[in-house]
């Protein structure tokens, strides 16, 4: 049901360009994400459900979590800008904000209807 409705707000709720700004996992990425003691055999685990794509090139990357039956959503915004972090946050930026060398702010917003 969740995966249905995903592919339902990217296809039928977004418009051309806004699909090109965006990437949408399916529920399965968390989990097999989460699998694994290390972090090498957890990017193994997906490696190959983003060889397509380039991350870094998208404003949105939506992650549908479940966690023992209860449903969260990560949102990375801007995750270019990870790639340039200063090693401290700039002054005036928002909790879960952090800004890089060339100004620009990613964020990771976290979605948990029950917070």
């Amino acid at each position: 049901v969740m995966d249905f409705y995903i592919k339902y707000i990217e296809r039928e709720l977004l418009d051309e360009t806004q699909r090109t700004h965006c990437h949408f996992f399916s529920t399965f990425f968390w989990k097999r994400l989460s699998q694994g003691h290390s972090a090498e055999e957890r990017h193994n685990s997906v490696k190959n459900w983003t060889r397509k794509v380039d991350l870094f090139s998208k404003k949105f990357v939506f992650v549908p979590i479940c966690d023992k039956l209860h449903w969260t959503l990560a949102v990375l915004c801007e995750p270019i800008a990870v790639l340039a972090l200063n090693s401290t946050p700039s002054q005036g930026t928002g909790a879960g904000e952090c800004e890089n060398d060339l100004g620009v702010k990613h964020t990771i917003l976290y979605m948990d209807p029950q917070s």
